[in-house]
């Protein structure tokens, strides 16, 4: 006899009347729980009567969404909703909306409720909170609305034959969101579902004359389509009105949130932190935003991450302000940015911190230790691009040159540094204007903009640190035209330093301009008197630098008439020369995301004045990595012989 399997256990799913009211009884505790096994009974349904009867009395009292969700939590209730005897129960519900629009001819009860409330796609099924388009009777998500509009232009330009339909297939006014557009156009689409069904009946003909109902099917939808958008309209007013009310709503929630939030972290004791975190930033938190009543469970889900970032926001604030304090009390100084100070080990221990313990300005310590320490590393960066001749970059010596030899070296007149960013973008050009920003001297170089890597202040980690990688040591620019000038003035290359040249202020003539100018058939009447670092800026675009540079220093008391003297740009000495160049800030804006552009001392003065009311001589200060000296002189050549005759030095004609 073959082998029997046993046979299968199902899952009881259906019960008869008598075992639905034992049932109900014994949940409420009228009756005892049944002891006894009672008769199996062949069911003859999913649903009792009495069950579907209390369900229903149960629906009418629902709204729409209420019953879509119902009758897609099984398909017991599905294969009930959707029956024809179940349509009372949609007419009740939607009766139940206020000023809901009545019932269309093209749409059934439970067609009409989920085009209404059910918010999932038509097309793809996924959760969207797109308001439906109801002259397609349809809703889609962002993705499908991409697919399923067609822009009206794009269509009948291909498909000429399709201008004349705009009747029969209704046209969609939608705005798509684009990104940087706050409010954009608004934009006439068809739906492609529409285009498939009208290419069905008209086909490919300009004039369709082969099917003899098409006329017939054009007529009734136009028709249909004119009910469609009147209701529409309709619909339409009260979607937004319901829109304009669920805004109102969530906005006292979450009002209210905001103010149950700020409570509860008074009483925690963080309030003055608090109070320093601007109100549109705490009323946009990911964690206070949401439109949803705060409880004691969702407070202890929150609290914690919640003190945490306020405990960042207080530390980046106090950071901010200690770093500003002390950039508006050493102007000229070359000091780190926001990002480089967040950096410091120092000031990552204030962020690490419990979020429990109060910050203060205190809290990190002396500042100027921090500066120091910051300069010392940077400066050490500096030293490791030095090259010597023998030697190539020392900076692989990590262990020989961590001493005041090295360092000294940076200050050198003849140690100079060229930017690689800087040197990709430049063109040829003369103007001394553009030379600085391909050569520098130590300290000015440390502020370069490409060192600094930009100028955002944004937030931590929002832009790179301070990195020198760019720089390169030009060993060759400093032995080939900084020396020249120093051996002018009877000066060592190897011990002269740049503030010692600063400091000198002395001032040169380009002897080979000179004798090629006089050697001219008609000589100029100018010539021009150079500092010494308006001297290296012509040096690398003399035209005669293939000959060789030479200079001539004036003598001290030619000097100090040059530097008081009108030039041929209209300036009346040095110091209106050093102000009219753009390398002037506002010291109240030092240290601030805002700080304006390099601006002339003059334009520096009025902004003051302006946007500070700050009339007074120190308003102003030069930007750190603009080093003085970097202009230039065009003066009468007869003024220069006569102090030089005056001086009792021989004249050009006596030489």
């Amino acid at each position: 006899m073959p082998r029997q399997h046993p046979k299968r256990k199902f899952r009881k799913i259906c019960y008869d009347e008598d075992e639905v009211i034992v049932f109900l009884e014994w949940s409420i505790g009228v009756k005892a729980a049944p002891t006894r096994k009672r008769r199996r009974v062949k069911p003859e349904g999913n649903l009792s009567l009495l069950a579907i009867e209390i369900l229903f009395e149960i629906f009418v009292y629902l709204q729409p969404l209420d019953v879509i969700n119902i009758m897609y939590t099984s398909r017991a209730f599905r294969t009930l909703l959707i029956a024809p005897s179940s349509t009372f129960v949609w007419e009740a519900v939607l009766l139940n909306v206020d000023d809901f629009p009545d019932l269309p001819d093209d749409l059934s009860e439970i067609q009409y409720a989920k085009l209404a409330f059910d918010q999932h796609c038509h097309k793809c099924g996924k959760k969207t909170q797109n308001d439906p388009f109801w002259e397609v009777r349809a809703r889609f998500c962002d993705a499908c609305v991409k697919v399923e509009l067609v822009p009206t232009e794009q269509y009948i330009e291909g498909h000429p034959y399709f201008e004349n339909y705009e009747v029969y297939l209704g046209v969609i006014e939608h705005q798509v969101a684009r990104q940087g557009n706050k409010d954009p156009p608004r934009t006439s689409y068809f739906c492609k579902t529409h285009l498939k069904r009208l290419t069905a009946h008209v086909g490919t003909l300009r004039h369709p004359r082969v099917v003899r109902g098409t006329w017939g099917w054009l007529t009734s939808a136009a028709d249909r389509l004119q009910d469609i958008r009147e209701h529409a309209r309709e619909c339409t007013v009260w979607q937004n009105e319901i829109n304009r009310r669920r805004k109102e709503i969530n906005e006292q929630i979450q009002k209210k949130r905001r103010e149950d939030i700020r409570q509860r972290l008074t009483d925690l004791g963080v309030d003055d932190a608090l109070d320093e975190v601007p109100a549109d930033v705490f009323n946009n938190h990911r964690l206070v935003i949401p439109a949803v009543p705060l409880t004691d469970r969702i407070w202890n889900t929150i609290k914690k991450p919640l003190l945490e970032w306020l405990h960042e926001q207080d530390a980046m604030r106090l950071t901010r302000l200690v770093l500003t304090k002390y950039k508006r009390a050493h102007p000229e100084m070359i000091l780190p940015s926001i990002q480089d100070f967040w950096a410091l080990a120092e000031v990552q221990a204030v962020f690490d911190a419990p979020a429990t313990v109060p910050l203060s300005e205190q809290s990190f310590g002396n500042m100027r230790v921090l500066m120091e320490n910051w300069r010392k590393n940077a400066n050490l960066r500096m030293a490791d691009l030095l090259l010597t001749p023998h030697t190539g970059n020392v900076g692989h010596r990590k262990d020989a040159f961590r001493h005041d030899p090295r360092l000294k070296t940076l200050e050198l007149a003849t140690t100079v540094f060229s930017c690689s960013v800087c040197l990709k973008t430049s063109r040829d050009t003369e103007s001394l204007e553009y030379a600085p920003a391909e050569y520098m001297h130590y300290p000015w170089v440390m502020a370069h903009p490409c060192v600094q890597n930009g100028q955002s202040n944004s937030g931590r980690g929002a832009r790179k640190l301070w990195d020198p990688k760019c720089l390169k040591h030009e060993f060759g620019i400093g032995r080939t035209f900084v020396k020249p000038i120093l051996k002018a003035c009877n000066l060592s290359s190897q011990t002269t330093t740049s503030a010692e040249m600063d400091a000198m202020d002395a001032r040169f003539i380009c002897l080979q301009c000179k004798d090629r100018k006089r050697m001219a058939a008609k000589p100029s009447d100018y010539i021009t008197v150079y500092t010494w670092r308006s001297a290296i800026s012509h040096a690398l675009i003399c035209r005669y630098k293939d000959s060789g540079n030479t200079w001539k220093r004036l003598s001290d008391s030619t000097a100090t008439k040059v530097k008081t003297m009108t030039d041929f740009n209209g300036f009346e000495n040095d110091v209106e020369r050093e102000d009219m160049k753009d390398q002037w800030g506002c010291r109240t804006c030092r240290g601030s995301d805002d700080a304006p552009s390099p601006m002339s001392a003059k334009g520096a003065i009025r902004h003051s004045l302006f946007e500070h009311f700050d009339n007074s001589e120190r308003s102003h200060y030069r930007l750190a990595r603009f080093p003085p000296g970097m202009f230039e002189t065009v003066i009468l050549r007869s003024d220069i012989y006569e102090a030089k005759e005056q001086s009792g030095l021989p004249s050009p004609q006596h030489s």
